[in-house]
């Protein structure tokens, strides 16, 4: 590797503040990599167990989807004889719609699991439109106590939907297998396994924020990196939790995010170094330790894609020549 410090290189010619950057920038590499490698693993069995609930359903699952396709244009149909729009109840019925259109599209991709959720979302949208309704009714009563109350008929279309949104919901309930039930006791050790891996990769990805607070709190561009690692590290909770409780799909769903939120992050502290040139997303490539007599192939090609970039007039023939002199 190459001593930076030699001939009056590296120190003198870059502030310390960029190695410090460099130095954070391979922590959060190390970590995507970590991250995704584990997201591969999780994905694997996410779509183990798909196919294995669906060949259970096998046989049982056209005649339910027929069925509840009929609920679900039933209940699209009472929602778009409801007022949409601006406020929170033109809002909440929206949401409810969109919902609805999300539940046909899962039924016919045969995703059960995710069409009860998203059944769920519309009785919950539909929840907060009944509550709307009523503190709209007791307004009217507040202004007019001695007049008869008038029936606002929204509230009769409102419930019907929201009850047949829950019965679309249970149904869903009844017939979706759980995930866990699909998987072998083999594949539990294994979920466990990932949890506790994903665990350390969150416990460094915490770590690593701490000192992004402590060493890049002044540097102008570098304000988010902290909250960046911070969200990662987050997602990376969820996906243990999910792991935990034999989740993989969503796992394998937080544990994606996590890894996409590393990259962008790493992507924009690049760019901050170079001069705010915008690059490509590269997949993490690790950078050899000291002890490495060589670099590997692919960080050097890295490396000398990286040359390519336009770098600021005045650093550019010593950036030049830092790649030439790291990839010997």
């Amino acid at each position: 590797m190459l001593d930076q410090n030699a001939d009056g290189f590296g120190a003198e010619r870059f502030p310390q503040e960029n190695r410090v950057v460099a130095d954070l920038m391979k922590k959060i590499g190390d970590i995507e990599g970590d991250e995704r490698t584990l997201h591969k693993e999780t994905q694997a069995a996410a779509d183990r167990q798909q196919a294995e609930m669906e060949r259970r359903m096998r046989g049982q699952i056209d005649d339910f989807i027929k069925k509840e396709g009929e609920k679900v244009e039933r209940l699209k149909q009472k929602l778009a004889g409801l007022p949409g729009g601006q406020g929170s109840l033109g809002e909440e019925i929206e949401r409810a719609r969109d919902s609805t259109r999300q539940i046909r599209r899962l039924l016919a991709e045969r995703d059960l699991s995710e069409a009860k959720t998203e059944a769920d979302r519309a009785e919950g949208s539909l929840d907060r439109a009944v509550d709307h309704l009523n503190e709209i009714a007791e307004a009217r009563r507040s202004r007019k106590p001695s007049a008869e109350p008038e029936r606002d008929k929204r509230a009769d279309a409102v419930g019907e939907a929201r009850a047949l949104a829950q019965e679309i919901s249970d149904d869903l309930a009844k017939l979706a297998p759980r995930a866990s039930d699909a998987m072998t006791p083999q594949e539990r050790e294994a979920a466990r396994a990932q949890a506790e891996r994903q665990s350390a990769i969150g416990k460094r990805t915490d770590d690593v924020a701490g000192e992004a607070a402590r060493k890049l709190g002044g540097m102008p561009g570098m304000e988010k990196a902290e909250s960046e690692l911070k969200g990662a590290a987050s997602r990376m909770r969820q996906a243990g939790d999910s792991l935990r409780r034999d989740d993989s799909k969503g796992a394998a769903t937080a544990e994606r995010d996590a890894a996409d939120r590393l990259a962008k992050l790493r992507d924009s502290m690049q760019d901050r170094q170079m001069g705010g040139t915008s690059h490509q997303h590269r997949d993490p490539i690790r950078i050899p330790g000291a002890d490495e007599s060589s670099a590997p192939r692919a960080w050097r090609q890295e490396l000398l894609d990286a040359m390519k970039e336009r770098a600021p007039e005045r650093f550019r023939d010593e950036v030049r020549r830092y790649y030439e002199e790291l990839v010997r």
